[in-house]
């Protein structure tokens, strides 16, 4: 399985979300510091998700169910 397209999202993500975020307190918004936490824990969320399931069995099942297979790997 090759997780690149994964990793390329995560990145993308991080960097819109630090895009965001430096726009908005570049303007003076109070939203600056809510983004910023709540984007993290997002992102930390994905992290500790994607690793787990690329680190067992249940790879083969969580990619089945997105496809909507109830074949088991």
């Amino acid at each position: 399985m090759d997780s690149k397209p994964v990793k390329l999202v995560l990145l993308g993500a991080t960097v819109l979300l630090a895009a965001l975020i430096s726009y908005l307190a570049a303007s003076g918004s109070p939203w600056a510091k809510t983004l910023g936490a709540g984007g993290l824990i997002v992102l930390w969320g994905w992290f500790i998700t994607v690793g787990w399931i690329q680190s067992g069995p249940a790879v083969g099942r969580f990619y089945a169910w997105l496809r909507g297979s109830n074949e088991k790997s």
